[in-house]
C-alpha cells in the first residue's frame, strides 16, 4: 500500500486574473505528503475552497470543490485516506 503519510504543509495560493478580480480568493490548503499514484488533491480547511482534481471525491469535511482557486500541483492524495 502507498498510504504512508509523512507530514503536511500549508500552501497559500491566489487566483488573480484580469476581469475576474471579484472571484479572487485566498486558498489556505493543507496538502498531505503521500506516496500515491493519483493526481493532485487539495485538502482545504474551509469548504468554499477547492481541490483542482476529479480524482478525489471523498465524503470528508476538509475536501472542497470550487474552481475559483488554483490547483496545488505538488500535492498528491489517495482516495482511501
Amino acid at each position: 500500500l502507498y498510504l504512508l503519510l509523512i507530514g503536511s504543509i500549508v500552501l497559500t495560493s491566489t487566483k488573480a486574473e484580469e476581469g475576474d478580480s471579484k472571484n479572487t480568493k485566498e486558498c489556505n490548503i493543507i496538502c498531505p505528503y503521500l506516496f500515491a499514484p493519483d493526481p493532485v488533491c487539495g485538502y482545504c480547511k474551509q469548504s468554499k475552497f477547492i481541490t483542482y482534481s476529479s480524482y478525489c471525491w471523498l465524503e470528508r469535511d476538509n475536501i472542497c470543490y470550487n474552481a475559483d482557486c488554483v490547483s496545488i500541483a505538488n500535492c498528491s492524495c489517495n482516495a482511501n485516506m
